[in-house]
């Protein structure tokens, strides 16, 4: 970690100017997420009980993200933050694996998160192109994956997922998934077949 603080005003009120590199950082969410060791890079100020800042984040797994924001730290903290970049599916690979599932490819990420820290609200958009969606237990693999989902409402909604089958045929779905963990994440997903051919054994 190299980085500097400066910190200027009152002993009561400090105003405080920094900046941050780091490397090789992880804490247990980020490992348990999947994620491996991050360089991170931010600078920033903080005053009058206000932190605002800039961010960028990466890993050898293809995660760049960059962002920033505002966040108020009295009371409940408000955040109003922006984050734009690319998210390597790879980080799913331990949820999904216990499934029998694995999925390969980057996302194109675009989210704002604002309101308050405890319930904030997530909007934005989440698409890729090219993934690939392997079930281990059959063998079946879902090739060229392409969505375009947007996120708002408290659900993250399928404009568009295409995909072809390796067994033959394509599949086009759409439809909502809920994001509150609270709830489950409900679903209400339309998926049609086209010239679709499964084989078990």
């Amino acid at each position: 970690i190299s980085g500097t603080v400066k910190v200027t005003g009152a002993t009561a009120n400090p105003a405080v100017a920094f900046k941050i590199d780091a490397a090789g950082v992880q804490t247990s969410q980020t490992r348990g997420a999947g994620f491996g060791g991050m360089g991170v890079s931010s600078s920033g100020t903080y005053s009058g009980n206000r932190l605002t800042f800039d961010a960028s984040m990466s890993d050898a797994a293809g995660l760049g993200l960059k962002g920033g924001g505002t966040m108020t730290t009295s009371g409940t903290p408000t955040l109003d933050l922006d984050f734009a970049g690319k998210v390597p599916f790879a980080f799913l690979t331990r949820t999904l694996a216990a499934q029998g599932l694995s999925l390969s490819g980057t996302a194109d990420v675009n989210l704002k998160v604002r309101g308050p820290a405890t319930s904030p609200v997530i909007t934005g958009t989440v698409r890729t192109s090219g993934a690939r969606l392997i079930d281990a237990r059959s063998g079946l693999a879902i090739n060229d994956i392409t969505a375009d989902v947007v996120i708002g409402g408290g659900v993250a909604r399928i404009n568009r997922l295409t995909g072809n089958l390796s067994t033959r045929g394509s599949l086009s779905a759409s439809g909502t998934v809920g994001i509150n963990p609270a709830q489950g994440f409900p679903a209400d997903l339309s998926v049609k077949l086209v010239d679709g051919r499964y084989t078990d054994g």
